[in-house]
C-alpha cells in the first residue's frame, strides 16, 4: 500500500464535497502545510497523541474521505497548543482549528479513549511523517462506542 498524504486527503474531501460548492469556496491554499506543521508541532513538543477516525482508517481500507483530523489527546496536552483555536468543548471532546485545518480531539477523560491510547496503537508511516495511529481493534472499539 502506498503512503497516504493526509493533507491531500483532507484537501480533496473539502474541494470535492458538493455541499461546499453552494457556499463560499473553502480556503485550502495552506492546508497541506497546515497538516505537516500540526504533526511537526506535536512531535516537537513531545505531545502524546493517537490518530483515529477517517484518516487512521485509511491505513486499513481504501477510498475514505474526511475533512478533518481526529486525535486522542489529554486535556493538559491540548492546553500546550495555544496555536489551536478551540471552537467547542465538552467533557470528552473538543473541536479546534489550526489555521485552515479542523481537528476533533477525543479527550482521555473518557476511559475508552484512554484505553485505546495506551493499548491499541501502532506507528504508521504517512507522507508527512510516522504517526501514532489506532490499530484496527482500537478503531473498532471507538466505532462501537460511537
Amino acid at each position: 500500500m502506498t503512503q497516504i498524504h493526509i493533507g491531500s486527503v483532507i484537501q480533496n474531501a473539502l474541494v470535492f464535497n458538493f455541499k461546499n460548492w453552494r457556499e463560499q469556496p473553502m480556503p485550502v491554499d495552506n492546508l497541506l502545510q497546515n497538516v505537516s506543521d500540526l504533526f511537526t508541532l506535536l512531535q516537537a513538543r513531545a505531545i502524546e497523541h493517537v490518530l483515529v477516525g477517517g484518516i487512521a482508517l485509511l491505513q486499513y481500507i481504501e477510498g475514505r474521505n474526511t475533512e478533518d483530523i481526529d486525535l486522542i489527546i489529554t486535556l493538559p496536552s491540548l492546553k500546550k497548543l495555544p496555536e489551536i483555536q478551540i471552537t467547542s468543548q465538552d467533557i470528552y471532546f473538543a473541536r479546534g482549528t489550526f489555521d485552515q485545518l479542523q481537528i476533533d480531539f477525543w479527550l482521555t477523560r473518557n476511559p475508552l479513549f484512554e484505553k485505546v491510547r495506551r493499548r491499541y496503537v501502532t506507528t504508521q508511516r504517512f507522507v508527512e511523517q510516522a504517526i501514532p495511529c489506532a490499530t484496527v481493534a482500537g478503531l473498532l472499539l471507538l466505532k462501537l462506542y460511537a
